[in-house]
């Protein structure tokens, strides 16, 4: 039963390989909390400045600096790891994060799982063929440290909506995510969406939340968050 439920899951995580970048930001910006906010005319414009302004960072990053090391190390950015302590379904699940300005936070016990889902599951291979897992989510995270020093579109209030006789304006999260993927999907040339390492890394110590994710990327109302 166990290996019909992964293969069913393998399956579903390369259905999502070919998916484009427009598919992974509408998952997203339906995961913002002000996502009803938003009419619905705009949306699809604001993916595609987002994803535009994911992959000019990325652009201008190749220019500036050879590596992310070398970024890492001009910036002063220090990697820290943590581990996992939970086995029990959780709501969510941190891959990494990042304290601005210098510090970044890494999931071992995920990073670890989902190497070794890879490297058994030979379909699964192409996850770290141009990068490893951990250089494409420090990278994620730096790209949040690019664009609130740069002060990037995506730092911007794109949202105005009323609050009875208030008008209120407030930046879309969910925006710095889209770019984000962006930034690491031109960075490197992947050919996934990073987002598919929420279930890679996930379903190892959680199947029943990695399959529940796969779910989600399909569904209309997206109402947990996988990945910070």
């Amino acid at each position: 039963m166990k290996k019909m439920a992964a293969e069913s899951v393998i399956q579903q995580i390369l259905g999502l390989k070919g998916k484009d970048p427009q598919f992974f930001g509408r998952y997203l910006l339906k995961q913002d909390f002000l996502e009803h906010k938003i009419p619905a005319n705009e949306r699809a414009g604001l993916i595609k400045k987002a994803l535009d302004c994911g992959r000019a960072a990325a652009q201008t990053f190749q220019v500036d600096y050879q590596s992310i090391p070398q970024y890492l190390e001009e910036q002063q950015i220090a990697i820290h790891y943590f581990e996992e302590v939970s086995a029990v379904t959780k709501k969510d699940y941190t891959l990494a994060r990042i304290t601005l300005p210098d510090q970044v936070f890494l999931n071992r016990s995920l990073i670890d799982a989902g190497e070794a889902w890879i490297k058994a599951e030979t379909r699964l291979h192409f996850v770290t063929e141009q990068t490893s897992i951990e250089t494409i989510l420090i990278a994620h995270e730096l790209y949040h440290s690019i664009e609130t020093c740069k002060k990037l579109y995506t730092t911007q209030k794109h949202l105005t909506y009323r609050v009875g006789p208030f008008k209120k304006h407030a930046r879309l999260h969910s925006l710095s995510e889209i770019a984000a993927t962006a930034f690491v999907q031109e960075l490197y040339g992947l050919v996934f969406s990073p987002l598919l390492l929420n279930p890679v890394l996930i379903y190892p110590v959680d199947p029943p939340f990695g399959t529940e994710i796969l779910q989600q990327f399909f569904a209309e109302d997206v109402s947990r968050k996988p990945m910070d």
